[in-house]
């Protein structure tokens, strides 16, 4: 019979949301934070709010508990929103449930008319599908909820604090870059939180001990965010952007933690330093006396068993870990060739371990970017290749290097210079002026 009546009063129940949602303050016309808000509370099948625990599907939209029993019905139950499969349980929206907890809604029945606050429209709700004679017999001052017909005059600054407060990561406090992933029942985690808890042996939310291995985006937070100015979370970088470009900052940030790649593949991921001078120290402590050095003041010498074991697949790629500048001291060089199979060709590298892009002049020119010139030989000087390449991060793995600018050697070529059987010599010259690599 709830469910009769409902379905009848769902066109008169749709203009009263309307309705509601252009409701003016009595100090003056509804602020357009929680007018935004109300859109954002509604069921994505019907017009009326949905009241806490609010369920989404995969994507964040909202559907209240009576239409998700009627899509449940359907063979294949979907979203109306995404079409996303509405299988299983649901994900709780937390945030935008406490973000909205001070937004004035309508009862979605028609007959009814109350206004509440958004954090009382589940009591009312409970109270409004009683009989009659029951509700008679409740005295108002015993009611769970109150009707209300105005917000707060500062509501909509209270729900914009409370989205800088939601967007932070329940887990190590910093700003979730879009899309905001959360667990079934509702915490947010950044997706660094969430790779290292989803690598642990039993991958679960800490907070509930959820499946944290499946997750769900809160899309209405994310919106709810676009106008915020957020802070890098890297120690050293310090930058303030608007909400939306906080993920392309950061997967670019040269402030960003820095994993050694010398280390063995299989070593603690977490095991990232903060700096590039952090990182440097690392690698004279557990790497460098294990390294062969490269002077940079001589021509290193590829040996002809060297480059056939490449062609034959034997050996993917060649470094020669730090170089030695004229003063014998170590440098954050790393010169290295590789061999692509697929594409026939030999890729000799540079790769630094400091910024690269960086300050010349004390900070008077911005935005230089260290060159280095590369020169292969052949043993009697008859072919040479020369190039002037930009520096390749040391983040970048060996065997991705190929994909950067690098001096390229194709079989055919290599096969020339190296006829004589004395193998080829490869050379470096640093640039000028450049950031420090001591």
């Amino acid at each position: 019979k709830m469910d009769q009546a409902w379905d009848e009063s769902n066109d008169k129940a749709t203009s009263n949301d309307r309705q509601d949602q252009e409701e003016p303050t009595k100090t003056g016309p509804r602020d357009p934070i929680m007018k935004e808000v109300a859109e954002r509370l509604q069921c994505c099948k019907l017009p009326h709010a949905v009241p806490t625990p609010m369920q989404s599907c995969a994507n964040g939209h909202l559907v209240c508990k009576t239409c998700l029993i009627g899509i449940k019905k359907a063979k294949e139950p979907k979203c109306p929103k995404c079409d996303v499969a509405l299988t299983g349980a649901l994900f709780t929206n937390l945030a935008f449930g406490n973000i909205a907890s001070n937004c004035v809604v309508s009862c979605r029945y028609s007959e009814c008319g109350v206004k509440c606050l958004h954090s009382d429209l589940d009591n009312h709700l409970q109270y409004c599908q009683l009989p009659t004679k029951k509700k008679e017999r409740i005295k108002a001052e015993d009611l769970d909820w109150k009707a209300t017909e105005t917000e707060a005059a500062d509501a909509g600054i209270r729900a914009m604090a409370m989205v800088a407060r939601e967007i932070q990561c329940n887990f190590c406090s910093e700003a979730c870059p879009p899309p905001i992933q959360q667990c079934r029942k509702g915490h947010v985690a950044c997706s660094y939180c969430l790779d290292r808890m989803k690598r642990a042996d039993s991958p679960t939310c800490p907070f509930c001990h959820d499946d944290i291995t499946l997750t769900g985006r809160n899309f209405h937070l994310e919106q709810m965010a676009v106008g915020h100015t957020v802070k890098c979370r890297f120690e050293g970088c310090g930058k303030e952007m608007k909400y939306p470009d906080l993920l392309e900052h950061q997967a670019s940030c040269e402030c960003q933690p820095i994993l050694c790649t010398t280390c063995d593949a299989k070593a603690d991921l977490d095991a990232k330093y903060v700096s590039w001078d952090a990182l440097w120290e690392h690698y004279k402590e557990k790497h460098l006396l294990k390294a062969t050095p490269t002077r940079l003041d001589s021509d290193m010498l590829l040996t002809d068993d060297i480059i056939k074991r490449m062609l034959r697949g034997r050996l993917g790629f060649i470094t020669w870990g730090h170089s030695l500048n004229t003063d014998g001291e170590p440098v954050r060089v790393f010169p290295g060739m590789y061999y692509s199979k697929e594409r026939k060709t030999f890729y000799f590298t540079i790769r630094i371990m400091a910024p690269l892009v960086y300050d010349n002049n004390y900070g008077e020119e911005k935005g230089q970017q260290p060159t280095f010139r590369l020169i292969v030989t052949s043993p009697t000087s008859a072919i040479k290749m020369v190039g002037d390449f930009p520096a390749i991060s040391y983040r970048v793995p060996h065997k991705f290097t190929i994909n950067s600018p690098c001096l390229a050697i194709s079989v055919a070529t290599m096969s020339l210079m190296t006829e004589s059987g004395e193998g080829i010599k490869f050379a470096i010259e640093l640039p000028d002026n450049g950031p420090p690599l001591t």
